[in-house]
């Protein structure tokens, strides 16, 4: 890899962030900074710097992780991919939702998820295929099965 991807996490459970920001180091790639809430976020001062968000739905008593995604697109141009257990909840067509990946997860499927977004985000165009834990936003897909860049999709 040229160079790594630059992570956000947004996850309000410790233990789950912990491993996490673990696994996505053991991935090859960096932990840009670690959010258990939406305030959080809009704090950080680095945001520019991230490549792509890892966000949980459910943020507990620190909002929707829809809410941070929506904020993260809108502001930075930040796309999301969702980890989470509320897979039914989440927008799929949202605006900077590239997909999700469904708990629990294994460390393979995160893997293979991050490589094939590396791919996608930081190499194009892309010549892999999208795993089968990572379920792609219909416009994402379409965009990169025709070589087109995120950065001229329409939502």
């Amino acid at each position: 890899m040229d160079r790594i991807l630059r992570i956000m996490v947004v996850e309000d459970d410790v233990l789950l962030c912990q491993s996490l920001e673990i696994q996505i180091g053991n991935a090859g790639h960096c932990v840009m900074g670690s959010y258990g809430s939406f305030n959080e976020v809009q704090e950080c001062t680095r945001l520019r710097e991230v490549d792509l968000a890892v966000v949980d739905y459910n943020l507990g008593s620190g909002g929707k992780g829809t809410d941070v995604a929506a904020w993260l697109h809108e502001a930075y141009s930040t796309p999301c991919v969702y980890l989470t257990a509320n897979a039914g909840r989440i927008n799929i067509h949202a605006p900077g939702t590239i997909g999700l990946i469904e708990k629990p997860y294994s460390y393979n499927c995160l893997k293979l998820a991050l490589d094939f977004l590396y791919r996608k985000l930081l190499v194009p165009p892309p010549k892999a295929g999208c795993p089968s834990c990572l379920n792609l936003s219909p416009i994402y897909q379409k965009a990169w099965l025709t070589g087109n860049s995120p950065s001229t999709l329409t939502h």
